[in-house]
């Protein structure tokens, strides 16, 4: 076969284009840069090779060249074409050898190194991840590198270079929804949410027509507590796509704000289309829950049912489900959900757990209306209540003064008669920390169950006293 001058099937525009990837993400930036002819002297093999490279008739294309490579087994111009159509193929298997094989012929070779890269990276090769640097540093413009060495970093919990790869690919694709998105997560993931709200906002600007970038710019706005942008995000993509889906944002960020009757009626309004949706339901169930404890209301039974199966309202919002079961009397479920909490190792959750329990056993105390029936409580049993509570105050003392636990049920927006009763309590034991005597504890909701004795026992007794008095007048 006649000699002829390497093929360049890559241009300026790099392996990405010369391979023509259009499965892979990047790979496909501009399909109508072609693979340039090699010479005048070309056989006919060879051109028909070409030829069904540049029509993307892949099969063909393996075919002819690796019926030329058994002829000329190091032509490289071949060998691309070949490793190309194979990758293009998904038949990454076979192409990994004939990568390699080129980097032999040409060590070092960017294109080469950048089509190794990504067989490794679909094999899962424990070596991809370094094949992929070497490749990206000899090819700093193909943008799917930079994406395929970001995917990769990733993976192997390398945050902050592969941010750096995907900054890369940022730049020579501003418009690439993906690569936006992959960096607001990894902004996020390192701890930088205001960066991924930028972020997300300036993929809004560029792609204002796709709603799941207002859900994540809202979702930022939360966690990063700018409420009033939150609210202006659900509006503006509410008024674009009228999807109920996006007003659970806006509801959260009017509990933030402490407008709970404004998220009420947000949370009432979009409740039937949310408990049909079973990627939103959970979050909606403990949310609106909150919002029903911060106006003091006893929340919808089948609601609590609910949140029992679900894993939304975990960690420090088991606290608020303890909460519903509390004001709606369930005292042993609120109380087992409270011991799940204990077991964790937060410090700020078991000190909440610790303040429900007081509310717990305040809530078991007798109420004044109790007092002076025929089931009336022994004192032993106010007693033992009494010194639950205590125990369960002072539990969440030793984590935080008294003063930031006042902070922490106002912050947290617990119901007015619970905070109530623990400000009450937390006076008693504060002095009670001090040396005070219990004596002087007030009792919740009643008066002392020895003085309701003593007017029952009274009141017997002037009742007996009078109907003797009356039988003996009665008397002739």
């Amino acid at each position: 076969m006649k000699k002829h001058r390497l093929l360049k099937f890559c241009d300026a525009g790099g392996f990405a284009l010369c391979l023509c990837l259009l499965s892979a993400p990047g790979f496909a930036q501009n399909a109508d840069h072609q693979v340039a002819s090699a010479s005048q002297e070309m056989t006919a093999q060879e051109t028909a090779m070409i030829d069904a490279y540049n029509q993307k008739n892949w099969r063909s294309a393996v075919n002819l060249a690796e019926r030329l490579s058994k002829q000329s087994p190091d032509s490289v111009a071949i060998l691309r074409v070949l490793g190309a159509s194979q990758t293009q193929l998904g038949r990454y298997a076979e192409a990994e050898p004939v990568f390699k094989h080129l980097l032999r012929l040409v060590p070092q070779d960017p294109e080469s190194l950048a089509g190794l890269c990504l067989v490794k990276k679909e094999l899962e090769r424990d070596d991809a991840l370094e094949t992929c640097l070497a490749a990206v540093k000899h090819n700093t413009s193909i943008l799917a590198l930079h994406q395929i060495t970001a995917k990769l970093l990733t993976k192997a919990g390398r945050n902050a270079e592969a941010r750096e790869q995907y900054l890369h690919a940022h730049r020579l694709s501003p418009e690439n929804l993906a690569i936006l998105t992959a960096l607001t997560s990894l902004d996020a993931e390192l701890g930088d949410e205001q960066k991924a709200l930028e972020r997300t906002r300036e993929a809004i600007a560029r792609h204002p027509n796709v709603e799941i970038l207002y859900l994540n710019a809202i979702s930022w706005s939360l966690n990063t507590r700018q409420y009033e942008l939150a609210i202006q995000l659900a509006d503006e993509g509410f008024s674009k796509f009228h999807h109920k889906t996006i007003l659970p944002g806006k509801a959260r960020a009017l509990y933030g704000l402490q407008k709970f009757e404004e998220a009420r009626l947000v949370w009432n309004d979009i409740r039937p289309e949310i408990l049909k949706n079973e990627m939103l339901k959970d979050t909606f169930l403990c949310e609106s829950l909150k919002t029903d404890l911060a106006l003091d209301r006893i929340p919808l039974a089948e609601d609590l049912v609910n949140l029992k199966k679900t894993k939304a309202c975990q960690g420090p919002n088991q606290i608020y489900v303890s909460l519903g079961h509390l004001l709606c009397g369930q005292y042993d479920a609120a109380r087992d959900i409270l011991n799940r909490v204990w077991m964790q190792s937060d410090k700020t959750q078991s000190a909440m757990a610790s303040l429900v329990a007081t509310a717990i056993a305040l809530k078991k105390m007798p109420r004044p209306e109790n007092i002076l029936t025929q089931d009336i409580l022994r004192s032993d049993d106010v007693k033992t209540l009494r010194q639950e509570a205590k125990f369960h105050w002072l539990n969440a003392l030793q984590a935080f003064s008294q003063e930031e636990l006042m902070a922490m049920t106002a912050r947290d927006h617990w119901p007015e008669s619970i905070r109530q009763e623990l400000q009450v309590f937390g006076s008693f034991v504060a002095q009670t920390k001090q040396g005070s005597s219990c004596a002087g504890m007030p009792l919740h909701r009643s008066s002392h169950p020895t003085l309701a004795l003593f007017v029952v026992m009274l009141g017997l007794l002037v009742s007996l006293f009078a109907r003797r008095w009356r039988a003996g007048k009665r008397q002739p």
